[in-house]
């Protein structure tokens, strides 16, 4: 057998490769960084076998985005700190793959997505059950702690943010995948595992993924009532019950929003301190925001943003500790600290364009809801500065868009 023809064997077919690496990619998102790194770097090349460079051109959106990404590069010759161009850059590297890949691998069918759900939801179960066990070690002392802002430990190196906003978002996957099973016993254990994800959700308590998954249903409700608005209206009360009757039964959800109302209580009695995260993050934009407008066309380089950082907090807010110091928690004030407004603008149009592709019907639904869903993060925390934030956003959102662009064959 040919080296040509062997690659091109039913065995080592595009779509079971990818479904392969994609597997091997949620592994890493748990906690494995050189796996996942591997496999995003092994799924670009399996994507993009027997495509020629020339064709890569016709991929717009990702050739946009090297704008930005470009933009933010070279920012490295007004940064003093190259260890921190470094740690910023690196992680962009997914840019420059995953959006090649997704626009090369075929079609998918209904078959691959059932297999593709079946790793997604077994993987990222076995992600929350190993969440769910440090909360039976020690429940009581667990809930207690919540009242100090401390949270139930999570994979993904404890990053809570990025592992709820996956939760949330393959509860959006749950209802978007239900039409592909055909059996019942598939539709029971999709809806199963969306309930488990939800609970899960609302005993872990991270707002940035209950802020996502909130808004998914809000959308979903929307959509429902404007095709029977009876079943809609019924589906909202059924709603409401369902939120009164987890905030009585989930002591943990019940004392985040409590030490919530208490932080804000003391943000607008005039307190500034930054062991209070929602504080914290107010600050950081504050203080970002003078930066920005001391460098407003460049920025302060990548690798220097929380050197210049720690410079505003010694001036504005000298009683915060280092470990307390941020830098802006909102990705598009980070994109403008580091490399400028101009870098932001680009920024801001590239997550915008793929919009232009969504069409009324159910694929546009839920490209728009995930597009949502992912935008919450990039509001509350730099989650594109770190590994698993860029994987979590990039995967989620390619995976949908071709799905948008290339309905599933049926």
């Amino acid at each position: 057998m040919s080296k040509n023809s062997f690659l091109q064997s039913e065995y080592l077919s595009k779509n079971k490769v990818a479904l392969f690496l994609i597997a091997a990619m949620l592994i890493g998102f748990l906690g494995a960084r050189a796996i996942g790194s591997i496999a995003i770097f092994l799924f670009t090349v399996n994507a993009l076998r027997d495509v020629p460079p020339r064709q890569w051109f016709r991929e717009k959106w990702w050739l946009l985005g090297l704008i930005w990404i470009g933009m933010y590069a070279i920012s490295w010759f007004w940064t003093d700190s190259q260890e921190g161009w470094n740690d910023h850059i690196q992680v962009k590297i997914p840019f420059l793959l995953l959006p090649l890949a997704f626009g090369f691998l075929p079609r998918w069918g209904e078959k691959e997505l059932r297999r593709f759900t079946i790793l997604l939801l077994g993987i990222m179960a076995s992600g929350v059950c190993f969440s769910l066990s440090f909360l039976l070690r020690d429940t009581a002392a667990l809930i207690e702690s919540y009242k100090y802002s401390k949270i139930l430990r999570t994979p993904v190196y404890g990053d809570h943010i990025t592992f709820s906003t996956a939760i949330a978002v393959c509860v959006a996957w749950c209802f978007y995948i239900l039409p592909v099973w055909h059996s019942r016993l598939g539709k029971g254990v999709v809806l199963f595992t969306a309930v488990f994800f939800i609970l899960y959700l609302h005993i872990l308590a991270a707002k940035t993924g209950l802020v996502a998954l909130y808004l998914f249903f809000a959308l979903y409700l929307f959509r429902f009532l404007l095709t029977s608005w009876k079943r809609g209206l019924l589906a909202i009360v059924l709603s409401i019950a369902g939120f009164v009757a987890i905030y009585r039964a989930v002591p943990t959800f019940r004392e985040r929003i409590n030490y919530t109302r208490y932080t804000y209580e003391r943000f607008f009695d005039g307190h500034r301190e930054g062991h209070y995260s929602d504080m914290g993050r107010i600050i950081s934009y504050e203080l970002s925001w003078k930066l920005i407008k001391e460098h407003p066309l460049l920025g302060v380089g990548a690798g220097d943003m929380m050197d210049e950082m720690s410079r505003k907090y010694e001036q504005y807010y000298p009683a915060i500790n280092d470990d307390e110091k941020l830098i802006p928690h909102n990705q598009f004030l980070t994109i403008a600290l580091a490399a400028g407004i101009p870098a932001m603008l680009a920024f801001i149009i590239w997550i915008m364009v793929p919009l232009g592709s969504v069409k009324r019907n159910r694929e546009g639904f839920f490209f728009v809801a995930l597009w949502l869903m992912l935008l919450v993060q990039l509001f509350t925390d730099p989650s594109l500065e770190v590994q698993f934030g860029v994987f979590v956003y990039l995967f989620f959102l390619l995976l949908q868009r071709k799905l948008l662009l290339q309905p599933a064959d049926q």
